[in-house]
């Protein structure tokens, strides 16, 4: 069982400064993403602003189309 300390949150503004960084390592753009994933364009920048909160289906889509853990887009651990 993963048991998360009480006093550890996640930071959505370093989340989505780990999704942009891994977009644009990848040559693509937003509304690229956008269309390969089926998830709104505004949906996209609102989320590597940090100003809105993914659901799994999109943190999983994301990794996946990045080829990240979820551990490194949530926590900023190791990407390898």
């Amino acid at each position: 069982m993963c048991v998360i300390p009480h006093d550890v949150a996640l930071n959505l503004r370093e989340i989505g400064f780990r999704l942009r960084d891994a977009r644009l390592a990848t040559g693509l753009t937003a509304a690229q993403v956008s269309l390969i994933l089926k998830i709104p364009e505004p949906r996209i920048n609102l989320i590597e602003q940090g100003a809105r909160k993914m659901s799994v289906a999109e943190l999983c889509f994301l990794a996946c189309l990045y080829q990240l853990s979820t551990d490194y887009i949530l926590w900023g651990d190791d990407p390898n």
